[in-house]
């Protein structure tokens, strides 16, 4: 038996050891049900705000829709990028480095997270408005952007 065999084996690492098949169930599975679980949040939103607001508030969700999308994004950048140099200084045998990315990596979700805020807040009449905002719908998108904005470090920490 090799000797990388053996360690996958004492460690419990099942990267080394189980099939493909069972490893895309354990690990893909877990992630189909969280965006389907997202996916439906939204929808749900959508119908509350279409039943409380009417199409305007719809139309204001929708247009801020790219800040959201923003956060999505700085959330995956900073949380891939720092997972992978977390697991490649971990599998390098560098454990007493890898938890620096991990530090930096928080430090940066959390920091784009108040600039993404800071920017929505002081510039958020000229955003709306390249994003697409009608003169009727854009004090309903200035309504829900300032009160979704104050959860856009939360939102890509948690994500990241």
């Amino acid at each position: 038996m090799s000797e990388e065999r053996k360690e996958n084996i004492q460690t419990g690492n099942p990267l080394g050891e189980a099939s493909v098949v069972s490893l895309m169930v354990k690990f893909a599975v877990p992630s189909i049900i969280a965006m389907l679980v997202s996916a439906l949040y939204n929808i749900v939103d959508q119908l509350f705000i279409g039943q409380a607001v009417g199409t305007l508030g719809n139309a204001a969700t929708n247009v801020a829709f790219p800040l959201t999308t923003s956060c999505i994004a700085l959330a995956l950048m900073f949380g891939i990028g720092g997972a992978s140099c977390f697991n490649l200084n971990m599998g390098g045998g560098h454990k007493d480095r890898a938890v620096y990315f991990v530090g930096n990596a928080i430090i940066c979700l959390i920091g784009s997270g108040v600039i993404l805020f800071l920017i929505a807040e002081l510039f958020l009449t000229p955003l709306l408005t390249g994003f697409g905002a009608p003169e009727n719908v854009l004090p309903y998108a200035q309504t829900y952007v300032r009160i979704t904005a104050i959860g856009f470090p939360f939102l890509i920490l948690t994500t990241g």
